[in-house]
């Protein structure tokens, strides 16, 4: 019986693991040796294309001050293992461990092909264009920030109209002149 939950176990650390995989395109797609891949919540990545048409991935932001790395140089150390350089500080980072000689450590993701398709495993989701980002400088959202449903019958709309008002008497204006709190 042990090895059967231990064989579960296992299972279901795969199933885990390879619900984040993202496809972000197709292989023929990415001819230049670094892309940056955008991320919702900012920790973009950069895909990194070596000339022997393999693939590797990292965060796009040098963990020591934050440079680019997609606009970093692709470099042999001549023992087989290929390093991204960052371009400010030429801080170098190992494409398959994210290790520096300089000591720091930057996150690296795992990398598929899969019939053309290229395949990262993380937990956020990527595109190749950035993604616009919402005025939330005061750390408040507006009725503006949100599109509320088009119809003022319906839950969505009258939920996202009291969250987003800030006075507790004009939220509950919109419920009484509207008869939503009927017995």
């Amino acid at each position: 019986m042990d090895h059967f939950e231990e064989d579960l176990v296992a299972a279901l650390r795969e199933i885990v693991k390879d619900r984040n995989w993202q496809c972000v395109g197709k292989k023929c797609d990415f001819d230049s040796p670094c892309t940056k891949l955008y991320s919702e919540d900012g920790e973009h990545i950069v895909l990194v294309h070596t000339e022997d048409d393999r693939f590797w991935a990292m965060d796009s932001s040098c963990p020591h001050e934050g440079g680019p790395l997609d606009l970093g140089d692709i470099e042999d150390l001549g023992d087989g293992k290929r390093v991204l350089v960052c371009p400010w500080h030429h801080f170098d980072f190992c494409l398959e461990t994210g290790a520096s000689s300089m000591g720091l450590q930057n996150q690296v993701y795992e990398v598929r092909v899969v019939q053309d398709m290229i395949y990262i495993n993380t937990q956020n989701e990527l595109c190749l264009s950035p993604i616009p980002e919402t005025d939330t400088s005061n750390g408040k959202l507006s009725v503006d920030d949100v599109e509320p449903s088009p119809s003022e019958d319906t839950l969505c709309f009258w939920a996202t109209k009291i969250l987003c008002t800030p006075d507790p008497k004009e939220k509950a204006s919109p419920i009484h002149t509207n008869h939503l709190m009927k017995c």
